[in-house]
């Protein structure tokens, strides 16, 4: 292994060591850890001269994590509180994607609509399976097709196709170039179950594990983000929204 791959393996085990003192419960170590990760993400690829894709996903990876965990308690309701972390990266996202020399992230939306109806369905089961480990409380403040309308706005278009961007569309691009796709699946799953540890749960961390592996085949094979998006976003709705009411349908 070159001295490149393996100083890129520094972050990766930063985010892992930020999430683990999170999960512990030392938020203002883990913000602090997720800070000094974020700086080596950003200088030592400038410094060697690096253009890997994989350290600008570490680097938002992050800086997610940074505003996530330090940002105050603006509403009670975490649906409103949601767009306040993911919307502001959704603009960056794609000014890098138009303008970055070595980042190039196919959205494929023919691919993504055609497959629709597969996604919906792969997501439901998928959030059937994590609500049978996680059973978390809904995030709709009533139930309503508004309220659930809102839901599917922020958890499809602003959470999922944020981090699918972030974890797929430029971590897992990275990593798949420089170890591998095999490797680039596996790290950019770990990494996606890690940030995971807010939940405080270790089967919810295998289970999150799990779902990256899929949608980090998923883009694999289709090299759609629209497509991983659908799905990951489907899973949000039905897991937050429908199964804390209704109930699990299938399992």
């Amino acid at each position: 292994m070159t001295l490149a791959n393996i100083a890129l393996l520094v972050p990766i085990l930063g985010i892992v060591l930020s999430e683990t003192l999170f999960f512990a419960g030392y938020t203002t170590s883990a913000l602090r850890s997720h800070f000094i990760t974020l700086l080596y993400a950003v200088i030592v690829p400038m410094w060697f001269g690096d253009e890997t894709e994989a350290y600008a996903g570490l680097a938002l990876v992050s800086a997610l994590r940074c505003v996530s965990l330090g940002m105050p308690v603006f509403f009670e309701i975490t649906l409103y509180w949601l767009p306040l972390v993911y919307a502001p990266f959704l603009p960056g996202l794609f000014v890098l994607k138009r303008s970055s020399e070595f980042v190039e992230i196919p959205l494929d939306i023919r691919t993504g609509l055609l497959l629709l109806p597969v996604a919906v369905p792969v997501g439901f089961v998928l959030a059937e399976i994590e609500y049978r480990v996680l059973r978390p409380e809904t995030l709709l403040p009533a139930w309503s097709p508004l309220f659930l309308g809102i839901l599917v706005v922020i958890a499809v278009f602003v959470v999922a196709l944020a981090e699918e961007f972030i974890f797929r569309g430029v971590l897992q691009r990275g990593l798949s170039e420089r170890y591998g796709w095999l490797a680039g699946v596996f790290l950019a799953s770990v990494v996606f179950a890690m940030t995971r540890s807010g939940y405080g749960f270790v089967p919810e961390l295998v289970v999150a594990f799990g779902i990256g592996v899929l949608l980090g085949i998923g883009y694999e094979l289709t090299d759609s983000l629209l497509l991983v998006t659908f799905v990951h976003g489907s899973l949000n709705v039905v897991l937050f929204g429908v199964l804390p009411i209704f109930g699990p349908f299938l399992l």
